[in-house]
């Protein structure tokens, strides 16, 4: 007898940040930039690094580097920014706010079997383990699945919309 097992798949893109390497759904993803000029905001937390106009709009750039705890790294040729439409939960349903992700390098596409992706059981409190959908192995590497619905939390967003806001009437007068 055949056994029919059906394989779920999804298009991941590879990007690096510091030594290590994170996929992103592609789903998620809707342009790769090359490092442009920013727009600082004041009063932003410090993974905020600016906007810059993405499809007509506003686009947050968020440090990832930064967001994780990692030491900051230079710019290189090959620094890119991750244009992600994130859909960020509230006490309505959902909500969906574009942010551009600050990353060292963007490497590949390549596809990753659903099942193959593994929570990570940590002992203690996980909530800092919220942005990540789990861990898969890629041939020797084990690579972080970002899920961007969850890179920031409630305030965070807020806050990031508030500016966004003020941004855009400043912009408009």
């Amino acid at each position: 007898m055949i056994k029919n097992y059906e394989i779920n798949t999804q298009s991941h893109l590879l990007v690096k940040l510091a030594e290590e390497t994170y996929a992103i759904n592609v789903s998620k993803v809707y342009q790769i930039f090359e490092m442009p000029s920013l727009t600082k905001v004041p009063q932003t937390p410090p993974y905020m690094l600016g906007i810059m106009k993405a499809r007509e709009r506003l686009l947050p750039v968020i440090d990832l580097r930064i967001l994780y705890g990692m030491d900051v790294a230079e710019h290189s040729k090959h620094t890119a920014i991750i244009a992600t439409a994130c859909c960020f939960e509230n006490e309505v349903g959902g909500e969906f706010q574009d942010v551009g992700l600050l990353v060292d390098a963007v490497h590949e596409v390549t596809d990753i079997d659903s099942s193959a992706i593994e929570r990570p059981s940590m002992p203690g409190n996980t909530d800092g383990y919220s942005c990540f959908s789990g861990f898969v192995r890629l041939g020797e590497n084990i690579v972080m699945v970002l899920d961007v619905d969850h890179l920031l939390n409630t305030d965070s967003i807020q806050q990031l919309r508030s500016t966004l806001k003020t941004t855009a009437t400043l912009a408009d007068n």
